[in-house]
């Protein structure tokens, strides 16, 4: 964004040449926006005069150059005179003639439009025989414009009397001694109103602590006139145009703008082409608000009947032919301005070539619309269409300020084209067309987050400098509360709201203009008091009173009888008026009449509290937090003291779900475990050779790669995967385990999104010659460590019927067992050994085993586990071995869990420390019996056990295994 300082100060009560340049370059930098570059153009112009032309002859050798004297007022030392003190310069424009302003580069000085590229310092020089002492120069050769049809003549009546006399440096005409600040884009991202001067203009009278008052036509909205000389139709088909605003003007006479307009757009980078464009580019960078100009004699000629303007999507494959020659074939996603028939532009873009202005335009349509700032970012990525209306409507500018822009723009196309109004002004609005809301925060809340000490009133100061509105006191119930009669009167006529009348007791009768009732609102909130004065809206000769029966009677407003209609009002205070003509047109123009109530004053505000109204042109203040980076900002980050606030921070709660998977991490890293990270998608492979299906699986359309094209049911298969690499690497004996996600996608949650397997996930593999026993006891032992150190006791149940699950799939059932936890019903999940096929397929060794369980239904038996404390033991322990004999039925199971009841009696009873640890299991190749071992440890935390003690434990538990399992201690 570039930012001429002369520009903003045409538009500036404040006087922004009285700061020190470096002084607000460095304010500029600390509390606006990053600065890229400094451009000073007043040197670029050095030496280059004003002067006139006292004589013009043709030259004696060349019928395209003129031999002119130019009177300089004597200024440029050195130069070679005749005896009247003129200059000769030999020019070949057409249009050079006596008795004109122009401008003279003299000998030495350098062609301005040459100083980017090639420097070319002029000399005097022989033409034809005739010595020249430099050039008259052109708007292009200045570097102003790209028109060289002939040398620039200076307008008195444009630069002022004072500035068109001979010896004038150039450089203070068409403000040309300006710097030229190019801020970074990015600064103003969240600030669409600094994508205007205007709006950069109030910042800097902000930070430098002055303050600030817009232009009457941009702070005011207007009334438009209506007009029927020509006809324009708007239709809006899609909630991406949230406003749309155009009217018609005929009359034009298309020619090139004034100099200081063409001077300025060169200053911040756009090149000049014609009144009507450069007008809606003025207003562009003068507000940050894109116009466009239409040729409507073209536009009408491209419709079935009356001239149409339709905003709406693309259809997929229509094509438009864009400003510049280029065409666009466009997709069903792209906000397009059309006709009735065809595509016209790209909405928030770019303009099409069959509509553009050119030299023959007599009748013209202006559109002052909004776009979608997503909507626009993508169009303008998707085709590589960056222009400047992009930039500013993808910022997300205000579309309360349309009319503000349009009606001044209509201005200037009045003034510099001779055009006129010649239609009434189409206005579309959403209901997404609103005001901000109030925004308040206490002086203590803002003070505690900046480490200030500021007031109530110096807050105020600050944010009333940039036209935030402040209330002090903030909002009681209904209604605004404001600080005395003096700042209501203040506040109401600065919005553009006419005081007609107040009465000591404090009533008020009002004028407000069309548009302006939500300025009213902010100031003073909405209440219904029949009897009191009605404020008009927009007061015009005709309104129609309705009655309570519902008669209406029309009445014509006069001098005369204004008073009678007043006192209708104050009888009949809940109906309303509104304007007979706008009521046949079938428009919104004029508003009803609203009802006045008495504006209440407050003897005693909260003297902590602030409150704004943001201005239309601020969507950024929604919190209160943004109060506190405005006062910040605007007083002066490098003023607050460089100490942390003092803030009451209480300790963050923890993450049960985090600090149960890290403490896992942990426990099994202590054991040996390696873990792993796999990715979440996985080949359907991979999942076919578990026994999985892939349709239960999502399947990634865009996946990264084509082995990574669906998202895992379970994580024991990306675990196996890795087995055999390990194997091959040399490790003989290993177990590789992994805390993630699956899914299950024929169940959803909340949202209709598949329900997430949050799973612990372990595989364990050793080379079978070297292990004893199963692997199945080698996966359970994991288990059983974790167990032990989260203080949880784990059962495993055989599995007799194995439901239809995705996580069951690769264990060979016959081999594995649900992972209970007491406390919980269901099962955590499966620990067990692998079917021979997934053995087979994954190249798995012999002696493999592993387990996948819930630790969201982990989490859930830790909140269920008795927690206690007992000491270590100071008397020594007793450990006893006992084999039970029992039937082939019995399951290992059933035999520890009747052991461990009748342990938890004698512990109960006796106050005795256990631990029982699994021995062995024999099976004899005959017969139907089995035998198994335990071995028991057994203490007592206040003296040492004797042998009877331990002997009375070890009988008592035999003789609940032979109750319960028929068993026979041997």
């Amino acid at each position: 964004m570039k930012v001429s300082l002369n520009w903003a100060q045409l538009y500036s009560n404040v006087d922004l040449k009285a700061i020190p340049k470096d002084e607000l370059i460095e304010r500029i930098g600390r509390q606006l926006a990053g600065i890229d570059e400094v451009i000073e153009w007043g040197p670029r112009y050095d030496g280059i005069v004003v002067v006139k032309v006292v004589n013009c002859e043709q030259h004696p050798n060349a019928d395209k150059l003129h031999v002119c004297k130019v009177d300089d007022g004597g200024v440029v030392e050195g130069a070679e005179r005749d005896e009247n003190g003129y200059v000769q310069v030999v020019c070949g424009a057409p249009n050079v003639a006596a008795g004109l302003t122009v401008a003279w580069l003299p000998v030495g000085s350098t062609v301005p439009s040459t100083l980017e590229k090639d420097p070319f310092v002029l000399e005097a020089r022989d033409l034809r025989g005739v010595m020249s002492n430099g050039m008259l120069a052109s708007a292009t050769e200045l570097g102003l414009s790209d028109n060289h049809d002939g040398i620039l003549i200076i307008d008195p009546t444009e630069v002022g009397e004072a500035l068109a006399v001979p010896g004038t440096p150039f450089k203070q005409l068409y403000g040309l001694d300006d710097i030229v600040i190019d801020c970074e884009n990015k600064m103003f991202t969240h600030r669409p109103d600094c994508f205007g001067i205007l709006g950069v203009a109030r910042e800097l009278a902000g930070i430098t602590h002055q303050k600030f008052v817009s232009p009457e036509w941009y702070l005011h909205a207007p009334t438009f006139k209506n007009a029927h000389d020509l006809t324009i139709k708007v239709e809006v088909s899609t909630e991406l145009v949230p406003r749309f605003m155009a009217v018609a003007m005929n009359g034009i006479t298309i020619a090139p703008s004034p100099m200081y307009i063409q001077a300025g757009l060169t200053r911040v980078g756009i090149r000049p082409i014609n009144n009507i464009v450069d007008i809606t580019n003025w207003m562009m960078q003068l507000t940050g608000q894109p116009l466009h100009a239409y040729d409507y004699d073209k536009l009408l000629a491209l419709c079935g009947s009356d001239a149409t303007l339709q905003a709406r999507l693309s259809k997929k494959g229509e094509i438009v032919s864009i400003i510049g020659g280029k065409s666009v074939e466009l997709d069903d996603k792209t906000i397009v301005i059309a006709t009735d028939k065809q595509i016209i532009g790209i909405g928030g873009v770019m303009g099409g070539a069959d509509t553009e202005v050119d030299e023959h335009t007599k009748n013209i349509i202006i559109e002052a619309a909004t776009f979608d700032m997503y909507s626009i970012r993508k169009t303008a990525m998707k085709y590589g269409l960056f222009t400047d209306a992009v930039t500013r409507f993808n910022k997300g500018q205000s579309p309360l300020q349309n009319d503000r822009v349009l009606v001044e723009a209509m201005r200037m196309v009045a003034e510099y084209s001779k055009g006129s109004q010649a239609s009434s002004v189409v206005d579309y609005k959403s209901d997404s067309v609103q005001i901000m809301p109030l925004v308040s925060a206490s002086a203590d809340f803002i003070n505690a987050r900046l480490g200030s000490q500021l007031t109530v009133e110096q807050m105020e100061t600050l944010l009333e400098n940039v036209e935030c509105a402040a209330l002090s006191g903030g909002a009681s119930d209904s209604r605004s509360v404001l600080k005395g009669v003096g700042a209501i009167d203040e506040k109401l006529t600065r919005v553009g709201i006419k005081i007609v009348e107040k009465t000591p007791e404090g009533y008020f009768k009002l004028l407000i203009p069309a548009g302006l009732e939500s300025e009213y609102e902010k100031i003073v909130s909405w209440e219904m008091q029949p009897g009191f004065w009605n404020e008009y809206i927009g007061a015009k000769n005709v309104f129609l009173f309705k009655d309570p029966d519902t008669k209406v009677v029309r009445y014509e407003v006069s001098d005369d009888n204004e008073h009678e209609i007043i006192e209708m009002c104050r009888t009949y205070a809940n109906d309303y008026y509104t304007s007979l003509e706008a009521m046949l047109a079938n428009n919104d123009w004029y508003k009803p009449l609203l009802p006045l109530h008495k504006i209440v004053v407050s003897d005693a505000p909260d003297a902590n509290n602030i409150s704004i109204t943001p201005p239309f042109w601020r969507r950024d203040i929604e919190l209160p937090e943004d109060l506190v980076e405005e006062v910040g900002r605007l007083y002066g980050f490098e003023k607050l003291p460089v100490i942390l606030p003092s803030r009451s921070a209480a300790p963050t709660k923890k993450n049960e779900a985090l600090e149960l998977a890290q403490t896992l991490r942990e426990l099994l890293a202590s054991a040996g475990a390696n873990e792993v990270l796999t990715y979440s998608f996985v080949h359907s492979k991979l999942i076919e050779n578990v026994g999985q299906d892939p349709k239960d699986a999502y399947h990634i359309r865009n996946a990264i790669s084509p082995e990574l094209q669906y998202y895992r049911l379970s994580l024991t298969p990306s675990l196996l995967d890795k087995v055999h690499m390990n194997s091959k690497a040399g490790y003989d004996r290993f177990a590789l385990f992994e805390i993630g996600i699956g899914h299950r996608k024929e169940k959803l949650v909340e949202n209709l999104v598949p329900e997430e397997l949050k799973t612990l996930a372990l595989v364990f593999a050793g080379k079978a010659k070297k292990e004893e026993g199963a692997a199945f006891y080698q996966a359970c032992a994991y288990l059983d460590f974790i167990a032990t150190k989260l203080n949880l006791q784990f059962r495993y149940v055989p599995i007799e019927v194995a439901p239809d699950d995705a996580v069951l799939k690769p264990f060979a059932v016959n081999r594995s067992a649900f992972v209970y936890a007491d406390g919980v019903e269901e099962p955590l999940g499966i620990v067990g050994e692998y079917r021979s096929e997934v053995r087979s397929k994954f190249k798995l060794p012999l002696f493999s085993a592993g387990f996948e369980i819930g630790t969201v239904e982990l989490q859930r038996a830790l909140a269920h586990a008795q927690k206690h404390y007992s000491s270590l033991p100071r008397y020594p322990t007793s450990q006893q071995d006992a084999t039970f004999d029992v039937a082939a039925t019995v399951t290992y199971s059933m035999m520890l869990s009747s052991i461990v009841k009748a342990a938890a009696t004698e512990q109960a009873e006796h106050g005795y420390n256990y631990d029982i640890t699994p021995g062995t299991i024999f099976v004899p190749e005959e017969g139907n019996r089995k035998r198994l071992s335990f071995k028991f440890t057994l203490s007592h935390p206040e003296r040492t056990l004797t042998t009877e003690e331990v002997n009375k434990f070890l009988d008592e538990i035999s003789k609940n295994a032979a109750v319960d399992c028929a068993a026979k201690r041997i």
